[in-house]
């Protein structure tokens, strides 16, 4: 485990809001800046009802709630411990604004100028477990080449999210995943160069580019590592009239985690045949403990048990119930989200 963040808080403290400076350090939260009220009002009807279907009696979420910066800049957002105990990286952007968490500047042991390595270990990657609405995001890490020429590598993934229930207690969105950041799958990126920087560096950073100078990544180096959130990425976040513009989104992070490079896979699993290969959150009946598939008519939308009689036909020899089928879904869910492969 490289960050755990609910079992850790410290490693929260390692993080916060991203200025682009080159030394790790993150802004400084201003006394003298306060958001819009609208922002957090904003804030506590989209997200007030956190999915926290990993929580029962036996792991009650702790009270920590403490905030640690917000940027005037083209996007309002924090990063944070919410009542649960995982980092949280919220806010809003402009259309074409981004907002971005970094770490500190992380050292390797013997050599403390250098980043920490990776790839010596034997890794080749790292696995997040996220919870979020649905939205893309980039994982981004800054080596040598970000010190030097203004390039860091960047690889973009994508959130997953749920229907609401209606009339449930839970309203959220938001839903948990684990993904899976292949360092092979991290493109050098330049960064966004400020007016005021030297002409001659500017034309340095692309040249660098464009004669591809810069090595691919491959895990070693690790001088920073964080999260971005960029508008234009997400078009129908802002496209509504009711969001005037601005792009909402949620990212809390549980840990984040490195994965050895296997030459063959880490776990064979043969799917069940009742189970189709694409199941939305409306064929899943929790309270019914049921896969269901809809079926358009003239009459409106009906639902069926999926294939529960001509499994039964083709499969005379094996009983089984509608609820196993429910439930194997269920497991390889689990398995999905487990981060093997």
């Amino acid at each position: 485990v490289l960050l755990n963040f609910r079992k850790r808080p410290a490693d929260i403290g390692l993080f916060g809001i991203d200025d682009g400076s080159v030394d790790g350090k993150a802004n400084d939260f201003d006394s003298n800046y306060k958001a819009d009220d609208d922002y957090y009002d904003e804030y506590d009807d989209n997200y007030g009802t956190y999915d926290d279907d990993d929580y029962g009696p036996d792991n009650p979420p702790s009270s920590s709630y403490s905030a640690a910066a917000v940027v005037p800049t083209l996007s309002q957002c924090e990063w944070k411990t919410n009542k649960f105990g995982h980092g949280l990286f919220v806010g809003k952007v402009d259309r074409y604004g981004e907002a971005a968490i970094a770490s500190a500047r992380l050292r390797k042991r013997n050599d403390p100028e250098q980043g920490i390595d990776l790839r010596s270990g034997g890794f080749a990657g790292l696995v997040c477990r996220v919870c979020s609405d649905g939205a893309t995001y980039e994982a981004f890490v800054r080596t040598e080449s970000y010190e030097r020429l203004g390039v860091e590598y960047v690889c973009e993934f994508k959130t997953s999210s749920k229907i609401p229930v209606e009339g449930g207690e839970n309203t959220s969105r938001t839903k948990w995943s684990t993904v899976r950041l292949e360092f092979s799958d991290f493109r050098p990126r330049m960064r966004p160069l400020a007016r005021e920087e030297d002409e001659d560096a500017q034309r340095e950073m692309r040249r660098a580019l464009g004669r591809s100078d810069i090595p691919a990544f491959a895990g070693r180096d690790i001088r920073q590592l964080g999260f971005r959130y960029r508008g234009k990425n997400n078009p129908f976040s802002w496209s509504g009239a009711s969001n005037s513009g601005w792009s909402n989104f949620y990212l809390a992070l549980d840990y984040i985690k490195v994965y050895r490079s296997q030459p063959e896979p880490e776990f064979v699993y043969l799917s069940d045949a009742r189970i189709p290969p694409v199941v939305n959150d409306v064929m899943v009946k929790h309270d019914l403990h049921r896969l269901v598939t809809t079926s358009s008519s003239d009459s409106g939308t009906s639902y069926s048990i999926i294939d529960e009689e001509r499994a039964k036909k083709a499969i005379e020899e094996m009983e089984r119930s509608e609820e196993e089928t429910y439930f194997k879904y269920m497991g390889e869910e689990m398995i999905k989200k487990s981060g093997l492969r």
